[in-house]
C-alpha cells in the first residue's frame, strides 16, 4: 500500500500531472535575485498597432449588436426565463430537475492566480455558485486561503531577498519537506507577497499584481458584492501599465458577455426555481492534524480558530450559505459535535492512506465507509478520476467505466449524500480523449450519464454556460415531452 502525504497532495499531483509549476517545495526556486518587476517588465506587452486596434472594436461592436439583436428578439427561447422559472409563458425546466453546483476551485484559477480576491471577483462575475478558500494558518493565527503549505509554488516568495531567511525544512505528513512555511510568516509579511500562476501553460500575464487572500477578506467581498464579483482591478499603487490595460479589457468583455448579478441565478440549497444572489462560500480546513501538532496559537485548535472566524460572520448552521470540507475525517467530525455546518468528506485515491485514521481512501469509497460518512457529512467530494476510470492504454472513458461510476453515486445517494467531484478543467491534457477535446463532452458526462450533484472547476465560466445550454435543452425537450437525457 503506498502512502503519501494524504488527500491534499493527491490533488496537487492531478494538477501538475502534465505541466510544469513553480519551484518546489525541496528546491528554492531558480534565479531568486530576479526582482517581480524585472519579471513583469520581461512580459510586457506591446501595443498593439492602431489598425488592429481599430479591427477590433468594428469587430467587438458588430458581435455587439448582433448579440443585442439575439437578446431583444420576441422569438425563440427566453433564456433568462427558464433559468428563474417565474414566468408561466416560458419554458419551464422539468420539477424533478435540480441544477449542479458550480464550485469556483481556488476562484477562477484557470485564468487568474489562485486563490486571489481577483480571482474569487472573477469566479463570482463567472457565476460560480461557491468560492473555494483552502485555509490554512499564519504565524499569526489568522486563517489565509492557499492550498499548498509553503508559498513558493505561487507566490514570489523565493525571489524576494528579506526572506531568505525563512526558508526552512518541515516534517509535513511523513514527509521531509523544504520551502518558505506560511506558518512562519506573519500576515504582514505575507501580505508583502504577490501571487503568480502555478502552472506554466496558463497565462503568466497577472503574475506579480495581486497579493494573498484571507478567509476574512473571502467572506468581506461575498458580502459586499451580493454575489456580483465586480470589477478585476490591479493592486493599488501598481503601474504596470499593460496589465492594467489588460485587465480593463477582462472587465469589459465580462460585462460584454453578460456576466452579472442581475442574470446570476443561484440554487445553493440544490432546490429546483430557488434562487439567492449571495456566492455560497466552500472552504476548506487543510492539513489539520499538522497544523495542530505545531503547538503554536496558544494550543489552540486550527479548526476552532476557523470556526470563529465563520462564526463571527453568521456562518453557524446548514441553513448557512457555506459548505466547509477536509480530506480528514476527526477534524469534520470534531466540527459536526460543535456546529451543523454543511460538512464535506474530501476522498483522496484509493490507494491513499488517510493521515489522520492511517486507513486507505479505498475504505472511505466503500458502501460501509460511504455509510460511516453520512453520520456527519452533507457530500463527499473524490477525484473525477476515481468515479469514472479512464484507460490507460486508450485514454478513452468507455460506457462500462461510465456506468460503474453512475451505481457508486446512486450508492452514495442512497445513504443521503451529494456527489461533488474534483477537478474539471478545459485544457485537454485534463480530458479523455474521447471528449474529442470538448470540455463540454466532460460535463455532459458526468451531470447528464453520471448524475453528479455540483463539481470543482478551473473554469466557472465554461461551467456556467455550458448549464445555460444543457437547461435550455433539457426544458426545450420537456416542453416537447421528448425522452429526457
Amino acid at each position: 500500500m503506498e502512502q503519501r502525504r494524504g488527500g491534499g497532495d493527491y490533488v496537487e499531483l492531478e494538477v501538475i500531472e502534465d505541466g510544469t509549476t513553480r519551484g518546489s517545495s525541496t528546491h528554492a526556486t531558480s534565479g531568486q535575485e530576479e526582482s517581480t518587476s524585472q519579471v513583469l517588465r520581461r512580459r510586457r506587452f506591446h501595443w498593439p498597432s492602431p489598425a488592429f486596434l481599430l479591427l477590433a472594436f468594428v469587430l467587438a461592436m458588430a458581435s455587439f449588436l448582433f448579440g443585442t439583436a439575439l437578446r431583444t428578439s420576441d422569438g425563440g427561447i427566453k433564456r433568462t426565463k427558464v433559468y428563474r422559472g417565474s414566468d408561466g409563458g416560458s419554458i419551464a425546466l422539468p420539477e424533478t430537475y435540480v441544477r449542479p453546483l458550480v464550485i469556483g476551485h481556488r476562484g477562477s484559477c484557470g485564468m487568474l492566480p489562485e486563490h486571489t480576491l481577483e480571482g474569487y471577483k472573477l469566479a463570482m462575475k463567472q457565476h460560480a455558485d461557491c468560492i473555494e478558500c483552502d485555509v490554512i494558518l499564519t504565524k499569526d493565527g489568522v486563517p489565509i486561503c492557499r492550498h499548498d503549505l509553503t508559498l513558493e509554488q505561487t507566490t514570489d516568495v523565493a525571489s524576494r531577498p528579506e526572506f531568505d531567511h525563512k526558508r526552512t525544512t518541515r516534517d509535513v505528513e511523513g514527509e521531509t519537506t523544504t520551502g518558505w512555511f506560511a506558518v512562519d510568516f506573519t500576515l504582514d509579511e505575507l501580505k508583502q507577497l504577490r501571487a503568480l500562476q502555478r502552472l506554466d501553460f496558463r497565462d503568466p500575464n497577472y503574475d506579480g499584481l495581486f497579493q494573498v487572500a484571507t478567509l476574512q477578506e473571502q467572506i468581506d467581498l461575498v458580502k459586499e458584492n451580493s454575489g456580483d464579483g465586480g470589477d478585476v482591478d490591479v493592486l493599488s499603487g501598481h503601474d504596470d501599465e499593460a496589465a492594467s490595460w489588460h485587465l480593463k479589457l477582462l472587465n469589459y468583455f465580462m460585462k460584454f458577455w453578460g456576466y452579472s448579478s442581475e442574470d446570476k441565478d443561484k440554487g445553493t440549497d440544490q432546490g429546483h426555481h430557488h434562487h439567492t444572489p449571495k456566492t455560497c462560500l466552500y472552504p476548506e480546513l487543510k492539513s489539520t492534524t499538522w497544523h495542530n501538532s505545531l503547538g503554536m496559537w496558544g494550543g489552540k485548535r486550527s479548526e476552532d480558530i476557523i470556526l470563529d472566524v465563520l462564526e463571527k460572520n453568521g456562518y453557524k448552521t446548514k441553513d448557512d450559505n457555506i459548505y466547509l470540507q477536509s480530506f480528514e475525517t476527526l477534524d469534520l467530525e470534531y466540527v459536526h459535535k460543535k456546529s451543523s455546518l454543511k460538512l464535506i468528506q474530501l476522498i483522496g485515491a484509493p490507494d491513499v492512506v488517510q493521515w489522520d485514521t492511517k486507513r486507505p481512501y479505498e475504505e472511505l469509497m466503500s458502501e460501509k465507509g460511504i455509510s460511516e460518512i453520512a453520520k456527519y457529512a452533507f457530500a463527499v467530494s473524490p477525484s473525477k478520476n476515481d468515479i469514472c476510470e479512464k484507460n490507460t492504454t486508450t485514454g478513452y472513458i468507455d460506457a462500462s467505466s461510465v456506468a460503474k461510476g453512475r451505481s457508486w453515486v446512486e450508492m452514495i445517494h442512497s445513504k443521503g449524500l451529494q456527489v461533488h467531484p474534483w477537478v474539471l478543467r478545459d485544457e485537454d491534457r485534463y480530458l479523455a480523449w474521447n471528449y474529442g477535446q470538448d470540455a463540454y463532452n466532460e460535463y455532459t458526462m458526468f451531470i447528464r450519464d453520471v448524475g453528479v450533484d455540483g463539481f470543482f472547476t478551473d473554469f466557472p465560466a465554461t461551467a456556467s454556460n455550458y448549464i445555460r445550454l444543457f437547461e435550455l435543452d433539457l426544458a426545450y425537450q420537456s416542453s416537447h415531452k421528448e425522452k429526457l437525457p
